[in-house]
């Protein structure tokens, strides 16, 4: 099982979330993004990747995270990269969406493991 952040602001079409297992959310605290937390199964996570990158909207700054208790799944529109909860192991992916135009402070990708969730989606 995967958990993951998504915003109802960075699909073509903001039902899309919809299309997921929601079990939290709440608005940021500095945007008017709304944010979700995902489950997916792990028998569908190669087809969820593709289907949020063709749902994610074109030449925007937007990207989103899946994670269990081992891996982290950090997909951009163009590019997916596969990494540990491990920070040390995220350059590529930081450095990828810098290169973009992302603000070093959105890349700091949380949560990252389910024990996390509840602080997160409290605040």
């Amino acid at each position: 099982m995967y958990h993951g952040i998504i915003l109802d602001k960075e699909f073509k079409n903001r039902e899309f979330v919809n299309f997921f297992k929601i079990f939290n959310k709440r608005k940021s605290t500095d945007t008017d993004w709304l944010l979700y937390g995902i489950e997916v199964e792990d028998e569908v996570i190669k087809e969820t990747i593709k289907e949020i990158q063709n749902n994610l909207k074109e030449n925007e700054l937007y990207y989103t995270h899946l994670y269990n208790r081992r891996e982290l799944i950090v997909i951009f529109k163009n590019k997916v990269f596969y990494t540990t909860l491990d920070k040390s192991t995220w350059k590529e992916f930081v450095d990828y969406g810098l290169n973009l135009g992302i603000p070093r402070e959105q890349l700091n990708v949380a949560p990252i493991k389910f024990e996390e969730e509840k602080d997160y989606f409290s605040t």
